[in-house]
């Protein structure tokens, strides 16, 4: 008999919180969220701008944050602009606090 904490759906919802949690855990992607918290909306170029770094690289963890959803995707024009979902960062705060109460 499965444990209720050791049951699959438990290590599933475990698993995705970590991948949820490591792709917050990277240089990179926290100067991006800063450049995005600072401007209220960017698109990869003006944010690769912004850090120095190629397109390429800021789109690679751009899609990363997006399919975490902690950054939201909005066409303007043929322009992709990033945003923070800010209720995503909340939820997310609050299960790190939760973890860190004694």
């Amino acid at each position: 008999m499965t444990s209720t904490l050791l049951s699959e759906d438990f290590i599933k919802n475990l698993r995705k919180t970590a991948k949820v949690l490591d792709s917050l855990n990277h240089v990179l992607r926290k100067r991006i969220l800063d450049e995005i918290m600072d401007y209220g909306s960017l698109n990869a170029e003006a944010i690769a701008s912004l850090l120095n770094v190629k397109s390429s690289l800021v789109a690679q963890h751009l899609d990363i944050l997006r399919r975490e959803e902690i950054v939201e995707l909005k066409l303007e024009g043929k322009q992709f602009f990033y945003s923070v979902n800010y209720e995503r960062l909340e939820k997310i705060n609050y299960v790190i606090h939760g973890l860190a109460e004694d």
